[in-house]
């Protein structure tokens, strides 16, 4: 059971990464500019 859920739970975070990291991204070139 373990196993199965701590697997879930990487490819949730692997799912929300891309979006958190292209946030950070934006919001750092908005202040640079």
């Amino acid at each position: 059971n373990y196993p199965q859920r701590f697997r879930s739970k990487q490819s949730c975070a692997k799912r929300e990464y891309p979006l958190k990291s292209r946030a950070k991204h934006l919001t750092y070139r908005s202040i640079l500019e």
